[in-house]
């Protein structure tokens, strides 16, 4: 999915659905082949300011004309290498504490709002999007939106994609600093996670928000039986593609009663009917695998 393409297309939109949401979530990683962020140079998006901290933290905030639109994205964990996000989620899901990334998200919130307001912007919506770890920012600048933003826009949207969840940790940093929660977040914050993604299924994850489940990914694994030389296929969950961000964008709208099956010879996913493949395993090659 080309996220750039699809942003581009929605400069003009007078409303931002879920879906670009999504994008603008997948979208504020670094492109691998130029190392920045997709989200420079977007025509119809403006961007305010950047974060890109010692701690981890990274996020864009910007403003869309066309709606009316504050909105702010925070970046998820930067792949396998980023000690820093990595130990952001272990230190917020697992401790409890307000870590290294969600006080300066917090921080990041105000200076956004801050600076739509200086700027006399006309914004009559927030929107706050992230991917993963960023899901879990963005579930917890939700929540205290209104306590650390008191000139934020009047209606507040949160958008997480397969959102990691540190409620409790936000919980504990609102408590000792005397910050009160909204009571409505769970009417405002929604979370699009799949069953087979393990991140946003951790067991001490927490959320202020609500979860709407989406169809998961599956493939074919051909591996010898321990005994005999006939190769068997199997179906399995994909860890990898199941919590893929820009695969949660492109297919949103898919519900539980659908499957994606992502074939490793056509090197494509497809989505099908139903939760589960149709079949579980044989000694015939599949045509679809």
């Amino acid at each position: 999915m080309d996220l750039r393409a699809f942003l581009a297309a929605r400069a003009t939109a007078p409303t931002l659905d879920d879906q670009t949401a999504a994008a603008l979530a997948a979208a504020v990683y670094k492109d691998p082949h130029t190392g920045q962020n997709r989200l420079i140079g977007l025509q119809g998006w403006n961007i305010l300011i950047q974060a890109n901290e010692a701690g981890g933290y990274d996020a864009t905030a910007l403003h869309h004309p066309a709606s009316r639109s504050l909105v702010v994205v925070n970046r998820g964990t930067e792949g396998f290498r980023s000690f820093a996000d990595w130990w952001a989620n272990v230190s917020a899901a697992l401790l409890h504490d307000p870590d290294s990334q969600i006080i300066p998200a917090l921080g990041f919130l105000r200076r956004a709002v801050d600076a739509c307001v200086a700027a006399a912007l006309p914004a009559d919506q927030l929107l706050i999007a992230g991917h993963s770890l960023g899901g879990g920012l963005a579930d917890i600048q939700g929540a205290l939106a209104r306590a650390v933003a008191p000139a934020a826009p009047a209606v507040i949207r949160v958008v997480g994609v397969a959102s990691a969840g540190f409620a409790n940790a936000g919980a504990g940093y609102a408590f000792r600093n005397s910050l009160a929660l909204d009571p409505a977040a769970p009417g405002f914050i929604k979370h699009y996670v799949r069953e087979l993604d393990p991140i946003p299924h951790h067991p001490a994850r927490s959320v202020f928000g609500q979860d709407h489940k989406v169809a998961s990914v599956w493939q074919a694994r051909r591996a010898k039986p321990p005994r005999g030389e006939i190769w068997e296929y199997a179906t399995v969950y994909d860890f990898l593609r199941n919590h893929d961000s820009a695969l949660y964008c492109e297919y949103l709208a898919l519900g539980m009663d659908h499957h994606l099956w992502y074939s490793q010879e056509a090197k494509a996913v497809t989505a099908r009917t139903g939760e589960y493949p149709t079949w579980d395993h044989t000694f015939i090659k599949p045509d679809d695998y």
